[in-house]
């Protein structure tokens, strides 16, 4: 018989009998929808300027390397000085960035490689910010509860792509592209106002302050040998940065030269991921005990292959949309139980650690997006999609079985 997990309506909004987490929700959720409305209104300029699939995969090399080539930093930073100054910088930097990009659009003076600059600024802000927002999560919320609060979360990164990509879309298309960057620019102030609201707290490693920051290899491993669930989990994160979620960078070229459809429309479809993702973190967060962390992870890897394969054979704007909602129950799976991994199997004074390689195997989505945007330019957008999902389906079936052959092992000697 079959035991499926019990779902409770009043475990969704549990964590938000914690005041100082419901602070920190809104916040994050404005700030998730200041970064991907950055992404789709950086993709649509490049897009429009140059008409490449390459050019506007580059968008996703550029925001997304400073997370492979400082992660690890950014993890460092979060556990040696208060994190709460760490988003209130990152934000700042990244608001005066996206000023800059929208002065030019008004004065008619941009150029296309000018997005790869301010993305590139602000993908260095991200790797910075990126460790201490879900540290702070587990700071406030403690060890019982940090799936719910970390699946919460991710209901407002569904609800960062859901409203801020057809919100970007439809006032581009009615205004131009200079409302989808003031779009961006209130978020930025909206997010730097919210987290002015949450409460301080100390460094953890006092000691660390006013040292250079260096690359530990040594307690890295140390790390990985003591938390050995670590290293499936990196290499899964590493799995769909690589070959999945490069579909949304190919996405905009799909939807107006297959799909044919304007910036509304197009939107509109990047948005529906996030609709799915919302269904499945809802259910997520609506169970009083969440069953194998790990066991959820894998699965929305699988989904989300399957999902990008079918989305690439779709050719039309109804089936296409469905299909992103199922690729957005997967990204579901994945995205609340990667940071509740880390932080549930990592010591308090590790965590940042613990996250900053996990933003660096994020930091892997650069190479993703080279490939698959060359791939896109020499044969086609979809049969780029088709060869990376194949690939990801292989790869995420040999991980799992890997490291389930890995523990019998273990429990053999």
């Amino acid at each position: 018989m079959l035991n499926f997990p019990k779902f409770s309506p009043k475990h969704l909004i549990s964590p938000f009998n914690n005041p100082k987490y419901k602070i920190l929700w809104f916040s994050n959720m404005i700030s998730y929808q200041s970064r991907w409305t950055q992404l789709i209104v950086s993709n649509w300029i490049v897009l429009e300027i140059t008409n490449s699939p390459f050019l506007v995969s580059l968008v996703a090399f550029f925001g997304t390397i400073p997370l492979f080539i400082i992660g690890i930093f950014g993890g460092q930073l979060a556990d040696q000085l208060p994190r709460k100054k760490m988003l209130l910088f990152t934000a700042l930097i990244s608001l005066i960035t996206s000023l800059i990009l929208l002065l030019e659009i008004i004065t008619n003076s941009i150029e296309y490689w000018h997005v790869y600059i301010s993305i590139t600024i602000i993908g260095i802000s991200w790797s910075i910010d990126m460790p201490s927002r879900r540290s702070l999560i587990h700071d406030f919320m403690g060890d019982k509860p940090i799936a719910n609060g970390i699946a919460l979360d991710s209901i407002g990164i569904s609800l960062a792509t859901i409203i801020g990509p057809a919100l970007a879309g439809i006032l581009i298309s009615i205004y131009g592209i200079s409302s989808g960057l003031f779009l961006i620019c209130i978020f930025y102030i909206v997010s730097i106002f919210l987290i002015n609201l949450i409460p301080s707290t100390p460094a953890i490693n006092q000691n660390s302050k006013g040292k250079l920051l260096k690359i530990q290899t040594k307690e890295i491993i140390n790390l990985l040998k003591a938390y050995p669930i670590i290293v499936p989990t990196i290499f899964l994160t590493v799995i769909m940065n690589l070959l999945m979620f490069p579909y949304t960078f190919i996405l905009p070229v799909i939807a107006k030269n297959t799909l044919e459809l304007g910036p509304d429309l197009m939107g509109i479809l990047q948005s529906t991921p996030g609709a799915g993702a919302m269904i499945g973190t809802i259910l997520i967060c609506s169970m009083p005990k969440i069953p194998n962390h790990f066991k959820i992870y894998y699965i929305g890897c699988l989904i989300s292959f399957l999902g990008v394969f079918c989305f690439a054979i779709s050719t039309n704007f109804i089936t296409s949309s469905m299909i992103l909602i199922f690729i957005g129950l997967g990204t579901a799976g994945f995205a609340s139980m990667q940071s509740t991994i880390i932080l549930t199997n990592t010591p308090y004074n590790k965590r940042g650690l613990g996250l900053g390689l996990i933003t660096i195997a994020i930091g892997s989505g650069p190479f993703g997006a080279l490939f698959v945007g060359q791939v896109a330019e020499i044969f086609s957008p979809q049969y780029s999609l088709i060869l990376n999902s194949s690939l990801g389906i292989s790869l995420t079936v040999f991980a799992i079985a890997l490291f389930k052959f890995r523990k019998k092992f273990q429990q053999i000697f």
